[in-house]
């Protein structure tokens, strides 16, 4: 664990990487050599570092973001059958269309707010009465069931599964560039990489790495990158990104 400074909930931020995937292990790449980038590209914006795969690392981090972290719905993975995995996209959008549509209908109050999760303080603002009351049940039920069958965890659910190999909490939104082509999770991976790959630590034209065979959860195959020539930042982000939140406040 780096500590460089306070964990705040105003407008932070925090990122989450994966402790296992096949370029770590082919390449050698350690959580230090992790901590050690992360350092190098954002260690002067007041971030906190924690090594997840150490009980000192994991215990500090829970301390200290699991709260914040398990205020905001993951928008990058899921858990299903205890095994996390990448969020499908259309799964993640269909799920927040229906949240957004029962919290107008029903007029959910406390629902929403960077997480859809049902909380103690989960009511329904009722029009005629001019109060708000206690939500049916079979609302609670149904988000509930979907939520389940879909996987749909917190951030802290991820911090909590034990996949995760750092984690890095900032007191502010981390200087990363956004535009029509990379959105900020973008941009994150790829400066992550493109370090790595420039202290030498991955060789992304690696015929060896690229021909060697893994197998994933369903299926043995051939290694697939974005480009079908090389190893880029793209792979490296579907492998590695677990968490990402440029602006927890």
């Amino acid at each position: 664990m780096i500590r460089n400074d306070f964990v705040s909930n105003s407008s932070s931020s925090s990122f989450i990487l994966a402790s296992d995937a096949p370029i770590l292990n082919y390449f050698n790449i350690t959580m230090n050599d992790l901590i050690d980038v992360v350092k190098e590209l954002y260690g002067k914006n007041d971030i906190t570092i924690y090594n997840l795969t150490t009980k000192e690392g994991f215990e500090k981090a829970k301390e200290d973001c699991l709260e914040i972290l398990n205020q905001w719905d993951c928008d990058y993975s899921d858990i299903i059958d205890d095994e996390v995995q990448i969020l499908d996209r259309l799964t993640n959008s269909r799920y927040t269309s229906l949240c957004d549509a029962l919290k107008n209908i029903y007029v959910l109050q406390y629902f929403g707010y960077g997480s859809y999760k049902i909380t103690d303080d989960f009511c329904m603002y009722n029009t005629d009465l001019g109060k708000d009351v206690e939500v049916p049940k079979f609302v609670k039920d149904l988000l509930q069931d979907v939520r389940k069958r879909l996987g749909i965890v917190t951030n802290g659910d991820i911090l909590m599964s034990g996949e995760g190999g750092i984690l890095v909490h900032g007191e502010y939104c981390l200087p990363l560039e956004w535009n029509k082509e990379r959105t900020y999770s973008d941009t994150l991976c790829k400066e992550i990489f493109d370090k790595l790959v420039e202290k030498g630590k991955i060789n992304p034209l690696n015929i060896d790495f690229l021909n060697k065979y893994y197998e994933s959860r369903y299926e043995k195959r051939p290694y697939n990158t974005y480009d079908g020539i090389k190893y880029s930042w793209e792979d490296f982000k579907d492998e590695k990104l677990l968490v990402f939140n440029n602006h927890e406040g």
